[in-house]
């Protein structure tokens, strides 16, 4: 008898990423361009959310089927809409971000 595979990224959208840590999640919060689509936690990070965020519920081992194998996850995931594509030559030509940068 043979035993089916499960893909350790269940019902991912492949056009959606998914992010996790806290680290990423919250630049990814602080990112006013970034749309969250979903959010999972365990019961003891569910706290670290921003307040009115929804989150489901879930335990460390289904976490850990969202993602890739092995993957820091900290009791946290979620699903984003992917952001738009910024070119190289676009960056390059704006001269302001140097300026900001103190480059020019």
């Amino acid at each position: 008898m043979m035993s089916r595979k499960r893909s350790h990224q269940a019902h991912a959208n492949p056009n959606r990423p998914r992010l996790w840590g806290r680290h990423a999640i919250a630049a990814a919060l602080a990112n006013p361009n970034r749309k969250l689509v979903r959010a999972w936690a365990t019961r003891e990070a569910a706290d670290w959310f921003p307040e009115g965020t929804p989150i489901t519920i879930a335990d460390a081992a289904d976490l850990g089927r969202l993602i890739p194998r092995d993957a820091p996850h900290q009791g946290v995931v979620v699903e984003v809409e992917p952001l738009e594509d910024v070119w190289l030559d676009e960056v390059l030509s704006s001269a302001d971000v140097f300026e900001t940068c103190g480059v020019l």
